[in-house]
């Protein structure tokens, strides 16, 4: 490629297949050599796949490391009081529940026509 004009080219190209055999496992189910062939892909054009995953690290002084990980291995990382992912999901399934409610009970569309009749009559 002459100075980088079509660098995107081959992980544009490495995408689309990856996309296509994902289509092709949910068509026709999963096989080793499928699976194989976009981990390959994945890790040697550096996309991340169903299959594959990264893990950023930042070099960082051997000091700073050993109070990461004495504060990782230690009692104080924890949730606040009263949080935890599995509160989140319960509120977030909430929220969404009453969202439907709201909309499929005509509430919205209501308070706007009653918003345009009163408008009218002023």
């Amino acid at each position: 490629m002459e100075n980088g004009v079509n660098e995107y080219i081959p992980k544009l190209w490495a995408s689309r297949q990856i996309k296509f055999l994902i289509n092709n496992i949910k068509m026709n189910g999963e096989t080793k050599e499928v699976v194989d062939e976009i981990i390959k892909l994945g890790t040697d054009y550096g996309i991340v796949t169903p299959y594959t995953s990264y893990l950023l690290y930042q070099n960082i002084s051997d000091d700073a490391d050993e109070k990461f990980k004495e504060t990782m291995r230690s009692d104080k990382v924890s949730s606040p009081p009263g949080v935890s992912g599995q509160d989140a999901f319960a509120s977030s399934k909430i929220m969404n529940l009453q969202s439907q409610t709201h909309k499929s009970s005509g509430h919205g569309r209501g308070i706007q026509r009653k918003r345009q009749h009163d408008d009218r009559i002023r």
